[in-house]
């Protein structure tokens, strides 16, 4: 579970605030969508509840622990075991075929053949198997976000944090992503929070965290429920 208490976040000097003072917590197992205006903050938190950054004020804690009190071995190590991140662009190497690209994670942890066969599963099941040796700039940008994806799932983690990861694709390879992520939620029971602007996609999840100017306007559950 991710939690956070009076959550907030400043930058420059003076200081600017742009997250204020936030309360919410995110269930092992959910699907839940962060959304907003463009400057609403929504990045700026997916950072902070993703160990990629520390609030000024309050404390994020993921399964009881303190972020902000975790050492840099034992931040790391959860970031390389237990979070997969998925970003508007695809940070593949270049030099790098598709495959190796996705066990990229295993081979920092020296458990690079373990995990091959998973890449190969990982990548079938994504329609890009046939990519296995070609190099990102071979490929179409749907493809790469989608090899960027299997990168993110390769050490089967309990959170995925995906910051606009259908921005730079057309709809029908946002859709694909979309049903990429539903399935790793539902199947594997992967812990997924996403940042997006689209209000299609962020209807999808199964929870809406609408913020509006730093804060939370609303959280919606069940979609489906919504009024009309």
């Amino acid at each position: 579970m991710i939690q956070s208490f009076d959550l907030i976040k400043e930058f420059g000097e003076p200081p600017q605030r742009i997250l204020h003072g936030l309360n919410f917590k995110i269930e092992t197992g959910e699907f839940v969508s962060i959304s907003g205006k463009s400057g609403s903050g929504k990045s700026t938190l997916l950072y902070l509840i993703s160990t990629l950054d520390l609030p000024t004020y309050g404390r994020v804690e993921i399964d009881g622990k303190d972020v902000a009190k975790m050492g840099v071995d034992e931040v790391h190590r959860l970031r390389n075991t237990q979070i997969g991140f998925i970003f508007q662009f695809h940070y593949l190497l270049p030099e790098l075929t598709t495959l190796e690209n996705v066990l990229l994670p295993a081979r920092n942890l020296g458990i690079m053949d373990q995990k091959e066969n998973r890449a190969l599963e990982l990548l079938d099941s994504f329609g890009i198997l046939d990519q296995a040796h070609k190099y990102p700039g071979q490929m179409s940008g749907g493809q790469t976000q989608r090899v960027a994806i299997a990168r993110a799932l390769i050490m089967d983690p309990k959170y995925i944090f995906a910051d606009e990861p259908t921005g730079n694709l057309d709809t029908e390879n946002g859709e694909r992503v979309m049903n990429i992520l539903k399935r790793a939620n539902e199947e594997l029971g992967t812990t997924i929070c996403m940042v997006t602007h689209d209000p299609d996609f962020a209807a999808t999840a199964k929870r809406e965290i609408l913020l509006v100017d730093g804060r939370i306007d609303e959280i919606i559950k069940e979609p489906e429920l919504r009024q009309p």
